[in-house]
């Protein structure tokens, strides 16, 4: 199956039009590839139950070891997400899956540990590790010497360690000649995997060096006097604690909602737009930067020539955030009505699985938590993030390819729609080993 023809300028679906469009697309692809996407669901959510296992067994040995082991959890997810998106793209000629899967995964670790925070994963992971390790433990052994430490020299060391090999085997990847993709691939993953390393322990010391500030803070005695009076206006003026209390609930609220409502899915876009292969100065030139008051003046002391060079060098995908500069530029350019569109359809796909939970309470009824529903809960769980996890990943891919196409990039979908036809162009928009090399 081909990728679908680019939109023609001037014949672009208005916005309820096309995101009708999405949402149906979505649902063909279920339909046409429902196997390897539901397999690859499964695959993640086992995959995860063995990551944990194993970090345990890891931990008789080394605290150290048992960290680089939980790093896989996420890792492993991610390369399950960019296989299922890869089962709904196109093959290009001459492409090899085995290093799409590894180049997109590699440039999709930053926006991914993002949803992977968010979905709370990250905490669940160190909480399954914890209560696993103390399920573990011998009759004489204490659990702190099992449990690491956020801000240990140990963490840190491994941190700088894992910092400084992915800086090398990218290094490596580049002095690397095209011809020798096993090669490059194997870079890529074991330079993802030092990615995943350090950002997931840089984000618990980070987490770990906060709650201690703010345990240090409370010890103080000006934290203690700040305190204090705030317990005297609490009691002197009610009101006015309880409105202060309420607007900052509300605060907290907001940035909740935006981040489930507009960073998750945008995210989700980013990791899309990555794996299938947006290179973002076929979207964005030097001559659309001009007339723009922030980025007229710079483009005309380089020239347009040194302009585009520097925005190939920006959203170069071996680059750290490359991938996320370009899935970046393609979301800013497809414009707020879409995405928008695309954020609300989301949010009812992600949510999706509450419906699941009700209806097993409609058909079983309400019984007892401590017998039917402890025995009900983990496969109802299960299914529950499988179910999410295919009907969000072809919802974000048609998004993705209805974006493409509506900036005159060829689809990338291997979805056979009616009056498709081969495009002029195969492969602009692959990850394959002529753009990876």
């Amino acid at each position: 199956m081909l990728p679908g023809p680019a939109q023609q300028p001037g014949r672009r679906p208005g916005v309820l039009r096309a995101g009708w469009d999405v949402i149906a697309d979505a649902f063909r692809l279920i339909g046409a590839h429902w196997p390897m996407l539901l397999l690859l669901a499964i695959v993640s959510v086992v995959a995860r139950e063995y990551v944990l296992q194993a970090t345990v067994l890891a931990n008789r040995t080394s605290v150290a070891l048992s960290q680089l082991v939980l790093a896989l959890a996420p890792l492993v997810q991610l390369l399950t997400v960019v296989g299922m998106l890869l089962t709904m793209r196109s093959r290009m000629p001459g492409e090899r899956v085995i290093t799409s899967l590894v180049v997109g995964s590699a440039a999709a670790m930053l926006p991914f540990l993002v949803i992977y925070e968010h979905y709370g994963y990250l905490d669940e992971d160190v909480l399954a590790f914890g209560l696993a390790t103390f399920e573990d433990l011998g009759e004489t052994e204490d659990i702190t010497t099992r449990l690491p430490q956020g801000t240990s020299a140990v963490i840190l060391v491994t941190i700088a360690v894992a910092l400084s090999l992915r800086q090398v085997l990218t290094r490596l990847v580049r002095r690397t000649p095209p011809g020798h993709e096993a090669r490059r691939s194997v870079l890529r993953l074991v330079g993802g995997y030092c990615e995943v390393v350090w950002l997931v322990l840089a984000a618990w010391v980070v987490k770990s060096f906060l709650e201690g500030l703010a345990g240090w803070w409370r010890t103080r005695s000006v934290g203690v006097a700040v305190e204090a009076w705030w317990r005297s206006v609490s009691i002197d003026l009610p009101e006015l604690s309880g409105v202060v209390t309420t607007v900052l609930g509300w605060f907290g609220t907001v940035a909740d909602a935006a981040l489930a409502a507009f960073v998750v899915p945008l995210a989700w876009l980013a990791v899309a737009g990555i794996v299938y292969g947006v290179h973002a100065e076929r979207v964005l030139r030097a001559r659309d930067l001009r007339g723009r008051a922030v980025t007229d003046r710079l483009v005309g002391r380089l020239g347009d020539d040194r302009a585009d060079r520097g925005l190939r060098l920006l959203t170069d995908p071996e680059r750290r955030f490359g991938g996320v500069v370009g899935a970046g530029i393609l979301i800013a350019r497809a414009g707020w009505q879409p995405v928008l569109l695309f954020c609300l359809a989301f949010l009812a796909a992600d949510r999706s699985g509450t419906l699941l939970f009700e209806l097993a309470r409609l058909i079983f009824g309400a019984r007892s938590i401590g017998d039917f529903w402890a025995l009900l809960w983990p496969p109802l769980d299960m299914l529950e993030t499988v179910v999410v996890r295919v009907l969000t990943l072809a919802l974000v891919a048609s998004a993705i390819d209805s974006l493409l196409r509506s900036l005159g990039l060829p689809g990338s979908l291997r979805l056979q729609r009616s009056g498709d036809r081969e495009p002029e162009v195969l492969g602009a928009v692959a990850v394959g080993p002529e753009r990876a090399g």
